[in-house]
């Protein structure tokens, strides 16, 4: 059993991984949460570190895929900080943190000043965001 679970239903997967092809944010949001979002990514996460071997399409690609730097999810900041609170809050562990620093928190470190602001101002109220953002590159290169 993993650490992060969730059910999955290939009609909705596949309509959703459709939004987010389509760039449909406003719509995939309203059919699914942030939080949604974060427990599908997490859950695709904690399965590939487990070396299960994925069935294609896979249930949670969507998600993976609303992560990825071409996303419409970049172009909504204050969607992408609740985004990233929420897969920090929801990682059943320490471990699949370094896969959220690695991924989404990289991704947005460095966009803006701004952005890079928030990374820091987040990492100093939580242990758990300070240890996903300790996993970035630059935040490797600025502490080695």
């Amino acid at each position: 059993m993993y650490a992060v679970a969730h059910e999955h239903d290939s009609a909705l997967s596949t309509r959703l991984e459709s939004l987010v092809d389509g760039g449909a944010l406003d719509e995939l949001l309203s059919v699914v949460s942030l939080d949604d979002v974060a427990d599908a990514w997490l859950c695709y996460t904690e399965r590939g570190r487990q070396g299960e071997t994925r069935e294609w399409p896979d249930p949670d690609w969507w998600a993976v895929q609303l992560w990825l730097t071409a996303s419409p999810i970049w172009d909504a900041e204050d969607r992408v900080q609740r985004g990233l609170l929420s897969l920090v809050a929801r990682a059943p562990d320490d471990s699949l943190l370094e896969y959220v620093g690695a991924g989404p928190v990289e991704s947005y470190e460095g966009r803006s000043v701004e952005g890079n602001r928030w990374l820091q101002a987040e990492a100093d109220r939580s242990d758990r965001f300070r240890l996903a953002l300790s996993y970035t590159y630059r935040y490797r290169d600025m502490s080695g």
